[in-house]
């Protein structure tokens, strides 16, 4: 959901999770939501700095450029050959 909604150039504000900080970086907003109150108070923040267009297409990019069908198969050819390499010792595609 982070991404969909970062792809459609939408303010998110995130729980403080080690998924939301990797996939958002530092474009969003991100807090413990688990503490009564803050999110309310991330929403009154959100709403004073008021959109920034230029910010969101920037996340939107680097979102773009980092969960692409090219990046993601990209590393998952790069995990797989490093599995075969440590199961068989070969460093090769047989």
């Amino acid at each position: 959901m982070l991404i969909e909604a970062a792809l459609a150039e939408l303010p998110i504000i995130a729980n403080d999770l080690p998924s939301a900080r990797f996939t958002l970086e530092n474009n969003h907003r991100i807090a413990d939501l688990t503490v009564p109150g803050i999110l309310a108070q991330e929403l009154l923040l959100q709403r004073q700095a008021g959109r920034n267009p230029e910010k969101l297409r920037r996340a939107r990019a680097r979102c773009l450029e980092r969960f692409s069908e090219e990046t993601i198969a990209e590393g998952f050819v790069r995990a797989a050959r490093r599995s075969v390499s440590a199961r068989t010792g070969r460093t090769g595609w047989t």
